[in-house]
């Protein structure tokens, strides 16, 4: 899925589509958090609602990856 950074967010609906895309929440302290991103996209989608924010930007420690041949 080309995630960059780790943690990264996918949530895919029943069909297979990706419907969000990005951060668990906005801060990286526990204390800070004013907005759980994942989690409303988790609760619209099993209402059967439209996911209102379907992206956001992910922020972590970087994902590394090792060249393969």
């Amino acid at each position: 899925m080309g995630a960059a950074v780790t943690p990264e967010a996918y949530l895919l609906n029943a069909a297979g589509k990706l419907v969000y895309h990005g951060r668990i929440d906005n801060s990286r302290n526990g204390d800070a958090i004013t907005s759980n991103d994942l989690r409303d996209a988790i609760d619209e989608m099993l209402a059967a609602k439209p996911v209102a924010k379907t992206e956001a930007k992910a922020f972590g420690c970087t994902i590394k990856r090792v060249a393969t041949q």
